[in-house]
């Protein structure tokens, strides 16, 4: 689904479906914006990312889509561990083998031992989203979006729409989903 067919949605739950309208496509776009920062702030969605490991390279790049890791696990499913990075003996700092610690600093993940080989794992990750045109692809889709977007607009002030009844049920049914 795209921005804009969800905003279509919100429209007909405002009662805004002809112009000249109470809300621009700008307005609720910066509703949905706030609504999926409330999402991620939240810590309540969990969406998997994969990350390659490449043989010899311990350090990788945070796609700008994840906010946090929660966890990363093999591809049998087994759980590598994260850690508190920590220094280690000279000796061990070199060590290749297949990953089995992992640490997030300034958005960057370092695996630990160093791979030697190739592999692939899957990062359980609280994604990241700001949306810059109503006709981008939705990450997701969930009516509560629809209701989220709805309490959002009615907190906007200088709308002659503003009904505080509908206000209290739009942010009840956002928050209880």
């Amino acid at each position: 689904m795209i921005v804009r067919e969800l905003l279509d949605k919100v429209r007909v739950k405002l009662a805004d479906t002809s112009e000249p309208y109470l809300w621009s496509y700008s307005d609720l776009l910066g509703c949905l914006n706030s609504v999926l920062s409330i999402i991620e702030a939240a810590e309540v969605f969990l969406v998997v990312e994969p990350l390659s490991c490449t043989t010899g390279i311990f350090k990788y790049t945070l796609p700008s889509t994840v906010s946090k890791v929660a966890q990363i696990v093999d591809l049998n499913k087994m759980r590598i561990e994260d850690i508190v990075f920590n220094v280690r003996q000279d000796s061990e700092i070199n060590k290749m083998s297949k990953p089995h610690w992992w640490a997030v600093v300034d958005r960057q993940v370092y695996v630990y031992p160093i791979p030697d080989s190739d592999y692939v794992f899957d990062m359980l990750v609280y994604p990241s989203w700001f949306i810059v045109s109503i006709d981008e692809e939705l990450p997701f889709y969930d009516e509560c979006l629809v209701d989220g977007v709805c309490w959002r607009a009615y907190l906007t002030e200088d709308t002659e729409a503003f009904d505080l009844k509908l206000l209290v049920i739009m942010k009840a049914v956002f928050i209880m989903g």
